[in-house]
Formats: C-alpha cells, sequence, structure tokens
C-alpha cells in the first residue's frame, strides 16, 4: 500500500506499506488507484504508474466523475486500465472498453468475486450480471 503517512496501514497491519509509489507498485499484478475524482490527477497517476510497472499490469480506477475511456486516453497501456465503482450495496460496476482483452476483464472480475462482491460489467453501453 502506498501510504506515504502511514494514516492506513497503523489500521491494517497484515498490509505492507511502501512510502514510495515505485516500490509500492514495481511487482503488482493489479493495482487499485483510489484518488480524488480529478481526471487530470488520475491522468498523471496513470501515467507515472504505467512507467514503473510491467504492461500486463491492470490499473483498476475507483472514479464517480471520469469513466474508461477519459482514463485510458492518456496511458501508456490503455488496454489495461479498466474503471470500477463500487455502489452502497456492494455490488461493483466495472467499466471496460474494447481496448480491454476478456483476460483482463476475467482477472478483475475474479478477484472482486473473491472479495465476496458481485460484478456489474459494463462495456459498450451493454450491461451483463455476472
Amino acid at each position: 500500500m502506498f501510504d506515504p503517512q502511514g494514516v492506513l496501514a497503523a489500521r491494517h497491519p497484515q498490509v505492507t506499506q511502501h512510502a514510495l509509489i515505485s516500490s509500492a507498485v514495481v511487482d503488482c499484478n493489479l493495482i487499485l488507484l483510489c484518488l480524488p475524482d480529478r481526471l487530470a490527477l488520475q491522468r498523471k497517476i496513470i501515467q507515472h504508474i504505467q512507467t514503473l510497472c510491467l504492461p500486463d499490469t491492470i490499473l483498476s480506477v475507483m472514479s464517480k466523475n471520469s469513466n474508461a475511456e477519459d482514463l485510458q486516453g492518456c496511458a501508456k497501456w490503455p488496454g489495461s486500465i479498466v474503471h470500477i465503482n463500487l455502489s452502497d450495496k456492494g455490488i461493483v460496476t466495472l467499466n471496460t472498453t474494447a481496448l480491454n482483452t476478456p483476460e483482463t476483464e476475467a482477472r478483475i472480475s475474479d478477484l472482486i468475486a473473491s472479495l465476496g462482491l458481485e460484478t456489474v460489467l459494463v462495456q459498450d453501453a451493454k450491461v451483463l450480471v455476472q
């Protein structure tokens, strides 16, 4: 977890804390970005992270104001970016585009399911409940 001030790590001792983004993302195959809902900031962080991680690392961005295309527009590897949103009822909306492969969708869907959450996949204006 990238937590330079140690706020969340103090409450979750089982999570490894990193003071630098580079050390937090270097060996990850899935990264969940929870940032302020400002597209310019999200894009800047996505661009930075993609200089540090492998091309097949999935960046899953939580946002209420941005969609998958907005987030993919700046990326070095746009197919590795997905947009998610968590509802109050514990349902995760997974927003993908034609740039995302079925493997990427399956990897993130499996992770969401492993957390005991229901997934709604939204792609090309079609809604599929898994």
